[in-house]
């Protein structure tokens, strides 16, 4: 996803479209006498349309970086052309609280299973420490025939009933006691950390979502400021009450809104991959959570 998004920046961050723009709006509008402040004006606008040009420039290398660094995990080489067809739009992430979500991952995860069943594991074997203190009978029986032929053969039976109390092993059974004991506080510990980090990381999760959220609409609604400021802009300079340089800056904070705006949905997207990976079995939500068909 990140480099969806910084494919996505470096789009929205292209500085011919802001001279293409202004050259267009120039021959619509009525002239103007060329004064020092106008050629001010100019230079300002070229000054901010080579620094739009050195952004993305580095975004085209960060781009390219990241190509590199995906064409790496998943086992291709690195001079290997990818070309990013899917998109990762916008989609609401899935109605769920934070109880259902602990419900959820306590039920799927594997390391709480885990830990669950290293805890059952201790606690057997506690108990059969334990029972060692106990007596124990046992009892055993033969039965079959002997003789020559079976016309002369003779049944014989055998039944031995043995009792074994452990006297002599008092020693040896406490021993055994004590350590599955300590297994079993060490066991119980470890399933306490592991359920106390899975509530972190779904609360973590929802929290970051929450804010991802808030900004998110916060981006989407200055992007849609920024936009009607340029509309509004670019009137006045058709009109001959605006100069270029105005044009430029209200380009600029339409790019920085867009930017913005990607940002934050990288941020909102990668907010709902972490709370599925929280819960668990992410790999079979991925298409749930991001939307994706």
């Amino acid at each position: 996803m990140r480099q969806i998004a910084t494919n996505s920046r470096i789009k929205v961050s292209g500085a011919h479209e802001v001279a293409d723009e202004l050259l267009a709006i120039g021959r619509k509008a009525p002239s103007i006498k060329v004064d020092i402040t106008t050629i001010r004006n100019l230079a300002a606008t070229f000054d901010r349309t080579g620094t739009q040009q050195q952004r993305v420039i580095t975004l085209q290398t960060d781009f390219a970086k990241q190509k590199i660094n995906l064409a790496r995990l998943i086992g291709l080489a690195p001079t290997s052309e990818l070309i990013l067809a899917d998109k990762v739009p916008y989609s609401p992430a899935p109605s769920l609280t934070v109880e259902d979500a602990l419900k959820a991952a306590l039920t799927t995860r594997s390391d709480f299973k885990a830990a669950d069943a290293a805890a059952r594991s201790a606690q057997r074997a506690h108990a059969a420490a334990v029972a060692e203190r106990l007596p124990a009978l046992s009892v055993s029986a033969d039965y079959g025939a002997i003789g020559v032929n079976p016309a002369q053969a003779y049944a014989t039976y055998n039944v031995t009933g043995t009792l074994r109390v452990p006297i002599w092993l008092g020693g040896k059974t406490e021993g055994d006691i004590e350590q599955s004991k300590a297994s079993l506080n060490q066991r119980r510990a470890e399933l306490s950390e592991v359920e106390g980090r899975i509530q972190s990381d779904v609360t973590n999760a929802f929290l970051d979502l929450e804010a991802a959220t808030s900004q998110l609409q916060v981006a989407e609604s200055n992007r849609k400021v920024a936009r009607q400021n340029l509309d509004l802009t670019r009137q006045r300079l058709e009109s001959g009450i605006a100069d270029s340089v105005e044009v430029t800056q209200a380009q600029q904070t339409v790019a920085t809104a867009e930017l913005d705006s990607i940002t934050s949905l990288l941020a909102y997207n990668l907010a709902k991959l972490s709370l599925a990976r929280s819960i668990g079995d992410s790999e079979n939500k991925l298409s749930q959570y991001l939307g994706l068909p």
